[in-house]
């Protein structure tokens, strides 16, 4: 009997489910019961109690015949991941992968099989045979490895108890769909569980009940390094898991209802590279124009989540760090990069104090999280009057503003039109889906803001609107690219010598930058709107 014949019996699929699937399984080269679990036919804890009744798997239960292959410990990343999922890897080869379990798990041999690229088994085993050769593997670990004396956030992670389950399964989820927020939100009703995806926050991933709300809660503070002996505090805290290459930054505030955590997750697997950015070639020239700069300030200005960090981290990224010495000040440090030296900001250390200290280390640039009040602003333009290069960020609405905000910290004009490089203002907008985005039809008439913003522009060339979605992207969004408003020295200049009475001479608005993106058909035309 089929897979499909055996969900039908059970009446957890209806015939008309397992023909569509079926249907999609022609054209797209995977399981039955995959392709329904993504459907939303079936979820995976039925999925795996199904597959173990159709495919009868064999209990193994002979130590000798199961004993991992010494060979397989060599590998640590894969013994890591083992870990997190709660298995074991028995035996590894080029052709297989062999993992023992102490149940059925499908999505296991899925995640192999897609990480590894090769087929992966899976062998069930009894509770006390799995326990026994879990502590035979990590005895035999412990000869290869230098094992740490408390447990790692992996380990923590991997426990089956319900609550860790959860928040395994939410950051699991959070990476699959590009996620780079998790919010635990307690409630009068109890702790709802939501995402920021490409800068907009999702409705309710899961809601757990009233009764579960105080443990789920302490459990969330727990696995992410908080402290549950503390309540009522603000508090942060880090996670990293090796085995996903994920850096978690946890932030703790006291709620009516509870103690609120959100989760920034940082993908360590990331590159900053300049066309990365999105931006385009001329915008580009002049970002690479700044690090040729000996000295001066380069600033860049948006709202929280505007990227202005992503674009500070990809200018240094630009810069031979074998040549020159690179100093961070950061509150608090997101990535580690490779040749920098990189200074945590806290309570201990102000931006100040650590500024006074790092020119006495013979810095050939330096950056500065952010400029908040007149030291800082002041510090930095000294800085930069004494030879040093300084990039940081600071809060104005748009590139001029940056001006007006430094003179509202009380540096001097002068010292502006001197040591100003790059005045900068960023914004990310979603990008959209290149198959299901389209093209501007005679619907597009009966949105009057449309139809006036689309006669201002002129012509209609290239412009797009965004999809419904397909396999390609979410809901029509691939991702989000920057759009950049900037005046350069020059243009700075000038400025100041209006006495700001002028409006600004921009080398690129934000207005303008969303025009480009629209007419390549990069960004919704509607996107000119939410920036202009």
């Amino acid at each position: 009997m089929k897979f499909g014949e055996h969900l039908v019996r059970r009446n957890l699929a209806k015939d008309g489910v397992i023909h569509e699937a079926l249907g999609i399984q022609r054209y797209k080269k995977q399981l039955l019961g995959r392709i329904l679990r993504d459907l939303g036919h079936i979820d995976q804890t039925t999925l795996n109690r199904e597959l173990k009744l159709h495919l009868k798997p064999v209990l193994h239960t002979d130590v000798q015949t199961l004993k991992v292959d010494g060979e397989s410990l060599k590998d640590r990343e894969k013994e890591n991941w083992a870990s997190l999922k709660g298995v074991l890897v028995q035996k590894d080869t080029a052709e297989k992968l062999v993992v023992l379990s102490k149940d059925y798990r499908d999505e296991v041999i899925e995640e192999a099989e897609k990480n590894y690229r090769k087929a992966c088994e899976l062998l069930c085993v009894k509770e006390e045979v799995f326990d026994y050769l879990k502590n035979q593997t990590q005895k035999s670990s412990a000869s290869r490895f230098s094992m740490e004396t408390r447990e790692s956030d992996d380990q923590r992670v991997a426990k089956a108890e319900a609550y860790t389950a959860l928040f395994r399964d939410a950051l699991l989820h959070a990476q699959k769909q590009n996620a780079s927020d998790i919010h635990f939100e307690p409630t009068r009703d109890g702790v709802d569980i939501r995402f920021r995806i490409f800068g907009d926050m999702s409705k309710p991933w899961k809601q757990l009940p009233l009764e579960h709300r105080q443990s789920f809660m302490n459990e969330v503070k727990r696995l992410s390094n908080l402290s549950i002996a503390i309540s009522g505090k603000p508090q942060d805290g880090r996670i990293s898991f090796k085995s996903w290459n994920l850096d978690v930054r946890a932030n703790l505030l006291p709620t009516l209802y509870g103690e609120k955590i959100v989760l920034r997750l940082l993908d360590l697997k990331r590159e900053f590279h300049l066309s990365a950015l999105g931006l385009e070639a001329d915008i580009l020239e002049d970002l690479k124009t700044t690090l040729d700069f000996k000295n001066g300030v380069v600033l860049i200005s948006g709202p929280t989540g505007s990227g202005k960090t992503t674009t500070l981290y990809t200018l240094l990224s630009g810069i031979d760090r074998k040549m020159k010495n690179i100093v961070t000040l950061e509150d608090p440090v997101e990535y580690g990069l490779d040749g920098i030296n990189q200074v945590k900001i806290d309570r201990k250390l102000s931006f100040n104090d650590a500024l006074r200290s790092v020119l006495r280390q013979d810095p050939d640039v330096i950056l500065v999280g952010e400029v908040r009040d007149q030291e800082t602003a002041d510090l930095c333009f000294k800085a930069a009057a004494t030879g040093h290069l300084v990039l940081s960020t600071i809060h104005a609405n748009g590139a001029a503003e940056v001006i007006t905000r430094l003179m509202n910290l009380k540096v001097e004009p002068y010292m502006i039109e001197s040591n100003l490089r790059f005045s900068a203002a960023q914004r990310l907008v979603k990008s959209i889906c290149p198959k299901c985005s389209k093209t501007l039809s005679n619907d597009s008439e009966k949105d009057p803001d449309l139809m006036k913003l689309l006669a201002s522009l002129g012509t209609h060339d290239g412009f797009r609107m965004k999809g419904s979605g397909c396999e390609l992207c979410r809901e029509g969004v691939t991702g989000r690219v920057a759009l950049l408003e900037y005046m350069r020295k020059d243009e700075i200049k000038d400025y100041l010598a209006s006495d700001l009475k002028n409006s600004p001479k921009l080398v690129q608005s934000l207005k303008d930058a969303a025009i480009r993106k629209a007419r390549a058909g990069s960004i919704d035309v509607k996107e000119v709107h939410h920036v202009a």
